[in-house]
């Protein structure tokens, strides 16, 4: 009797820990992506049941959330790009203009007025790009 009880109470627990080891590492995939942002985790998926339809969906997930993070930080990247280069352009223009005040030293009248056309059109493309980023921030632009 006893030792049946006990055999009956060890294949009980053995069932149990098994049955649950898909829940815990489900459990500790989702805690280490909370804890370090780290989207490369992935979960086997074993069988078709309730969890390895919920791994695999974890799975999916991480993928697409980094797949986002990718697209993001390339984003930003050619924001930086698309920003620096008028800016550069921008402030090389205007640093001629001020040098020609502070040294006396006058720019002919055409050339004045295409270095105010270009100041001027840089700071339009600045505008429209800011303009860009800002529209992209909004959350319904995706």
């Amino acid at each position: 009797g006893g030792i049946g009880v006990v055999g009956a109470g060890a294949a009980g627990l053995w069932v149990a820990r098994a049955g649950l080891r898909p829940v815990d590492e489900l459990t500790e995939a989702v805690e280490h992506v909370a804890r370090t942002e780290d989207l490369t985790v992935r979960i086997p998926v074993d069988g078709e049941d309730e969890i390895a339809r919920l791994s695999h969906s974890f799975n999916s997930m991480a993928a697409q959330l980094a797949s986002s993070r990718d697209r993001q930080a390339q984003l930003i990247a050619d924001a930086g790009h698309e920003l620096r280069t008028p800016l550069t352009s921008l402030r090389t223009n205007v640093e001629l203009l001020a040098r020609s005040d502070e040294t006396g030293r006058v720019i002919p009248p055409d050339d004045r007025k295409a270095l105010m056309a270009s100041v001027k059109a840089q700071m339009t493309e600045l505008a429209a790009l800011i303009g860009d980023l800002q529209e992209l921030a909004r959350p319904d632009a995706a």
